[in-house]
């Protein structure tokens, strides 16, 4: 070893020296001037440069990292930084060595740039933090542009980084009062619709059950047979439920989730962030159901907790589902959890729920009241080609204009004609009911009138659809039978 190198080494090991520097890296403190000799005046800047910067010594060091990234804002380096290897927990540049910081300047001129590269995840986290401070940015809404673009971008070089980057950009938006859609994530949005499902649609309320219940209702046989039931009742089961604990001492989502509560929280937490601006007196509401202050400096977050228990909202579930099932013919489930009032009003809602799915479900029936007269013509030709030779009635020619009215004879007169029977019907018509609510024979009946009892029966169902809106005799066969509903209503129209 030569002179120059003993000395070197002599210096570097006097202990004072070492306390005086304060900081190690891996890096020679003293340099020969032999290996100066070759150093570039681009590389003597650049060292200049961070040398200046490494006598930012404030406190704390959040406060220097802060101090010492808006001293390097617009610092641009152009080295390799491939090869970099640099780990380090709470990274800041002290922790760097020299040749690792002009690497990180040199792969953060490419990001700025729109070129995210590979890089070890403690240099990533650097750059983040200087973004949270809004260094290098105009402005808080560029820097969460940057922020959502980066994640997005590095998340698919080293996805580690996208659960604290989405912690912190959520905070980033209390922090900097921007709009609370940005704070907001998918637990206020479900927890909000709970508190609220009747404002809420269907479809909405039936997500946020979902995705808070521990019953997976969607694997659900049930679910699997009857998806638009179950999509449809769920709601109104849990709509229900709201309005009766809207006026109890617990509302709905206290019933379930518990009280709301406020704890102390940690603002950036797990990222190098120093608090410039202290807030004395900040209030920000995120959604309903979770809100932050800040008093003196100190955070508090109020609201359900952060993880509410699905345990509650998963029992209440699967007794839903076992309800529907028992109506549906399915095998119930095993259930518990519910109280006599509870089970009580859930089938009140599902009672109502399956009587209206019902009435919909009925065909809807349309007439074409212009068309009943062609189809009265079309069955009286139709009687009258399956009428014999015999039977076939020779009627009188249609007598002239203002020519006096013939009486018919006594005996015609006694039998009531088609006119004079209620709604209208024709004798025939009219015997046929008569018979059936007397629990004749209507097929005897069709004999001994010579007509055929099936276009009879259609005669008499359209003769009273517009009275009852439906047919009144069933002819599923050979025997015709009055439907139960209307044999009431029928015995009083036909005496």
């Amino acid at each position: 070893m030569d002179r120059s190198g003993r000395i070197i080494e002599s210096v570097s090991n006097d202990e004072k020296v070492r306390r005086s520097f304060g900081v190690y890296r891996d890096e020679p403190i003293l340099r020969r001037a032999s290996d100066l000799a070759g150093v570039n005046k681009e590389t003597t800047k650049a060292l200049s440069k961070i040398e200046q910067m490494r006598r930012i010594t404030v406190s704390p060091y959040q406060l220097r990292f802060y101090r010492q990234a808006e001293f390097m804002a617009a610092y641009e380096e152009d080295v390799p930084f491939d090869k970099i290897s640099f780990q380090c927990f709470f990274p800041t540049y002290q922790d760097m060595s020299n040749d690792v910081l002009r690497g990180y300047f040199s792969w953060r001129t490419a990001v700025r740039r729109g070129e995210v590269l590979p890089c070890p995840i403690s240099l990533a986290f650097v750059y983040v933090y200087e973004l949270l401070a809004l260094v290098g940015v105009l402005g808080e809404q560029e820097a969460y542009k940057r922020l959502a673009a980066f994640r997005e971008e590095y998340g698919k070089i080293d996805g580690r980084i996208e659960y604290y980057m989405n912690k912190w950009m959520s905070d980033f938006a209390v922090y900097y009062n921007l709009d609370p859609s940005l704070a907001a994530n998918s637990l206020d949005g479900r927890l909000s619709v709970l508190c609220d499902p009747v404002n809420k649609t269907d479809d909405e309320v039936f997500e946020a059950v979902c995705g808070l219940s521990s019953y997976n209702i969607v694997r659900s046989k049930l679910y699997k047979k009857y998806p638009e039931d179950v999509k449809r009742a769920f709601p109104a089961v849990i709509r229900g439920l709201w309005e009766y604990y809207s006026d109890k001492k617990k509302g709905f989502c206290e019933h379930i989730f518990g009280k709301t509560v406020t704890l102390s929280y940690i603002m950036f937490e797990g990222a190098v962030f120093y608090d410039r601006r202290k807030y004395s007196d900040y209030e920000y509401t995120v959604s309903p159901v979770r809100r932050f202050t800040c008093s003196e400096g100190s955070w508090y977050l109020s609201g359900y907790p952060f993880s509410p228990s699905g345990k509650k909202l998963g029992e209440l579930a699967k007794n839903i589902d076992s309800l529907m099932r028992s109506r549906a013919g399915l095998s119930p489930l095993k259930c518990e959890g519910l109280t006599k009032t509870e089970q009580s009003l859930i089938e009140k809602v599902l009672d109502g729920f399956y009587a209206e799915k019902k009435k919909k479900d009925l065909p809807e029936i349309r007439i074409d009241m212009s068309k009943l007269a062609g189809i009265r013509k079309s069955a009286d030709v139709t009687r009258d080609m399956l009428m014999t030779e015999d039977e076939t009635e020779v009627l009188p020619p249609p007598a002239e204009k203002n020519a006096p009215e013939e009486k018919p004879p006594a005996a015609e007169e006694a039998a009531p004609e088609s006119g004079e029977n209620p709604a209208g019907l024709t004798d025939a018509e009219y015997g046929l009911v008569k018979t059936l609510l007397d629990g004749g024979d209507g097929e005897k009946y069709a004999r001994d009138n010579r007509v055929m009892l099936s276009v009879l029966c259609e005669a008499v169902n359209e003769r009273l659809f517009d009275l009852f809106g439906d047919s009144v005799i069933d002819f599923d066969g050979d025997v015709p039978v009055i439907i139960e509903d209307y044999e009431e209503e029928l015995r009083n129209l036909v005496p």
